[in-house]
């Protein structure tokens, strides 16, 4: 292996494979690594990348002080999770509970075929009441609809938005989302109820934190 210096077309630095790198390399040698395809030195203790640390396979990030390039983990953020879903069934009122929501900052929340009725309000609440986080629903010439849509909850404020669209035979509209409720980070449970005696039937309610 050897250095080739050639003004016209460049130089040309030996070259390896990572499984046969020099088995006892100076600090600042130098190859091309065919494995990897890129450049590398030896600095002592290491072989860097093209003046960067080794890649790594256990996810870290590296991060550069405007001098030295350091690996350090990934932050446990971002992303969503899935915390549970309810499906209810001929109940006014249904629950997902053993919630841990301190990490997270909100919710985001997908109603795939809840039956709602004309003149109906959808509550979402820490407590089993009427109030908070209310859409009004409509058109009110319908008996019932089958509402499909998501919605985020603010858990810092209590602000929920969204929208969901209706989906009935005869019938079809949408339902404008909005409120505040008193679910927050340090809620366990959250109820998700009809005004009136009206049920939930054949639907699901899927939550997902949101860090």
């Amino acid at each position: 292996m050897s250095l080739i210096l050639d003004g016209t077309n460049g130089e040309t630095f030996p070259s390896w494979t990572t499984a046969g790198r020099p088995a006892s390399p100076s600090a600042g040698q130098t190859g091309y690594n065919t494995t990897l395809n890129s450049l590398e030195a030896y600095n002592g203790s290491s072989w860097v990348i093209g003046g960067l640390p080794a890649p790594s396979t256990s996810g870290n990030l590296l991060t550069s002080d405007g001098t030295n390039w350091t690996s350090a983990a990934a932050p446990a953020s971002g992303g969503m999770t899935l915390l549970g879903t309810i499906t209810p069934t001929a109940v006014n009122s249904a629950s997902l509970s053993s919630l841990t929501l301190t990490s997270y900052k909100s919710l985001y929340i997908v109603f795939n075929a809840i039956l709602l009725f004309g003149n109906s309000s959808l509550f979402i609440s820490s407590t089993n009441v009427q109030t908070g986080g209310g859409y009004t629903v409509g058109p009110t010439n319908i008996s019932t609809s089958s509402a499909y849509g998501t919605a985020w909850l603010d858990l810092t404020t209590g602000v929920i938005g969204g929208a969901l669209g209706l989906a009935t035979p005869g019938a079809s509209g949408f339902l404008s989302i909005t409120g505040l409720t008193n679910v927050t980070t340090s809620s366990t449970i959250i109820y998700f109820r009809q005004s009136g005696t009206n049920n939930f039937t054949a639907s699901s309610i899927t939550i997902y934190g949101v860090k």
